[in-house]
Parts: structure tokens; sequence; C-alpha cells
């Protein structure tokens, strides 16, 4: 189970979510670039980026939590990231 509880006053909830796909903007951008990493999907609330999809190795699921984190605005990546099955030993570039 995960608590993604967040208490933000009503008043600042309009900030909180711009900010929150600002992060996202910044995340898909830092990872873009990559393209072993086309198939990695980014969800954010509060600052924590949630990265789901299939990446053909473990350095590249490693790559896209690196290159998440360092993105602006990220407070904390949770990499459910998958492995392709058949390509975990392909090269990444």
């Amino acid at each position: 189970m995960v608590n993604e509880l967040q208490v933000v006053p009503n008043a600042q909830q309009k900030a909180v979510a711009s900010k929150d796909s600002d992060v996202k903007d910044h995340v898909q951008q830092s990872i873009a670039s990559h393209e072993n990493l086309k198939d990695v999907n980014v969800n954010v609330k509060g600052g924590v980026v949630r990265l789901t999809g299939t990446v053909p190795t473990e350095e590249d699921r490693l790559k896209a939590a690196v290159e998440a984190r360092k993105a602006a605005g990220v407070r904390a990546v949770h990499d459910e990231l998958r492995i392709r099955a058949g390509e975990s030993r392909r090269t990444s570039g």
C-alpha cells in the first residue's frame, strides 16, 4: 500500500497542480533525448515522479530514474519500470 495523502490548502491546490505539470514537462524533456526511454510514462503528484512503462535494459531503467531525478522541481522518484522480456542483454545508447 502506498500512502499518497497530501494536505494542501484549497487556495494553493491550483498552484501545486500547475507546478506538477511543469515538473512533468521537465522530466519528459529530460528523458526524451534517450531513444531507449521512449516507452517511459511520467506521472507527477506533489513533486513526486512515478515512472511506468518498459525499457530494454536495467541500465536504461536506472538512466530513466537518474534523468527524472535531475529535472527541476522533483522531490522524489518512484521507479515502477519493467525490463522488456528478451532484451535485457541489449546495449543501451
